[in-house]
């Protein structure tokens, strides 16, 4: 294959970064406002983004904070060795300037191509020497534009490149589609029996005290298991995977970690299959851990049910609800901190016996299923990973 060696800026139209400014979140605002937090792995999320209005919407998009079409998107601040994602269609969104806009010239390069080329292991690493900042990293953009990349000459040769790779990132999104479907048939069984309280033979039951008659409530210490993470050095985290796999607050909502440890520790820090795990800084993560075997680091909590028929699933929408209140009221200096004294303080509402084993006989499946999913998204995911660089150099040959 034929390879060719130009700048970014030389490869893209246009090279530019979102608004500097930020506007207020507007309560009925119907256009997201996406900051680099809102980044996922191919896409944005809309779970916790600031929203604006129509008027703000048509301001920001006349100073290119509006990603197009075939725009390639790159995470400049913080985490950015982890973001770059294309734009699969225009986008009623703006983005603020810690997003990077990068327009590729779409005579020479395919876009698709351009974006797994970003994500290669090599690529990552030269990014690095466009960061400046200990606090915050951030990536310079007017240094970044000189950085240069080896890519392969022929449009066709990229094309089919794309093609192998985007056919596991299509299977996965499919198994991430079943997932979600499958959160929202458990989230409304839950929402139906444990919220509005019609259960099976509601009808028949009387309420005491605003809850059914037999029904408890009990402090969360009481009905699950909670483990605090352990203290790892984080000067010993590599991306070595011959080492421990360690996850970390910003690994939860991913369920997948690149960080690895030569640090050894008790065996109660190993995370088993579908405990809830919850990011005790900042935005506090939860999710039912469904990644490989992996050691639990600090500032992140540890739950899951020691009680008979008490699914983890229902743990985790009982807590939910609560744990983002926490969120919203826990105010520290710099960042929120979730803490020991705020979780003993978590009430959990306990069915009477028969509703609460009819409860774990219908959610015990759907998390194990989605648990089955997510194994295989996990593994399709690091088929392509090691299949990226062999397809962006010469050890593998594409017909």
């Amino acid at each position: 294959m034929e390879y060719t060696v130009k700048t970014i800026n030389e490869l893209c139209t246009k090279i530019t970064d979102g608004s500097h400014f930020s506007p207020e979140h507007e309560t009925n605002g119907q256009y997201p406002m996406y900051s680099v937090k809102d980044m996922e792995y191919n896409n944005f999320s809309n779970a916790d983004c600031k929203m604006i209005g129509q008027a703000m919407f048509e301001k920001l998009s006349k100073t290119d904070c509006r990603p197009l079409k075939n725009d390639i998107l790159i995470a400049k601040d913080g985490s950015y060795l982890k973001c770059a994602f294309k734009v699969n269609e225009d986008l009623n969104a703006c983005i603020l300037s810690s997003i990077a806009i990068l327009r590729p010239n779409l005579k020479n390069i395919d876009p698709d191509y351009f974006v797994y080329l970003m994500r290669t292991k090599s690529i990552k690493g030269a990014m690095a020497n466009y960061v400046s900042g200990s606090a915050l990293p951030r990536i310079i953009l007017s240094d970044f534009k000189k950085m240069k990349l080896k890519m392969i000459s022929s449009l066709p040769t990229q094309q089919k490149i794309a093609s192998i790779l985007s056919a596991y990132d299509n299977l996965i999104q499919n198994y991430k589609k079943q997932i979600e479907a499958l959160q929202t048939a458990a989230s409304e069984l839950y929402k139906e029996w444990f919220v509005r309280f019609r259960f099976p033979g509601y009808k028949n039951s009387r309420f005491e005290n605003g809850i059914p008659e037999g029904w408890k409530v009990e402090k969360l210490f009481d009905v699950a298991k909670i483990i605090y993470g352990y203290p790892f050095n984080s000067d010993e985290f590599c991306d070595d995977s011959s080492l421990n796999p360690v996850v970390r607050i910003r690994d939860i909502l991913d369920n997948y970690t690149n960080t690895y440890t030569s640090e050894t520790c008790d065996e109660k820090y190993w995370i088993n299959p579908n405990e809830m795990l919850i990011g005790m800084d900042g935005i506090f993560h939860m999710s039912l851990w469904t990644g490989k075997r992996a050691l639990q680091n600090q500032r992140t909590v540890r739950v899951t049910s020691k009680v008979k028929n008490l699914s983890n699933y229902y743990l985790y929408f009982s807590l939910y609800p609560q744990i983002k209140a926490l969120e919203q009221m826990i105010v520290g200096t710099t960042v929120a901190h979730l803490g020991d004294k705020h979780i003993k303080k978590i009430t959990i509402l306990i069915p009477e016996d028969k509703i609460l084993k009819m409860s774990f006989e219908r959610l015990e499946p759907i998390m194990n299923r989605i648990y089955s999913l997510q194994q295989q998204i996990t593994n399709l995911t690091q088929q392509r990973d090691l299949l990226l660089p062999r397809l962006m150099s010469d050890k593998l040959e594409v017909e």
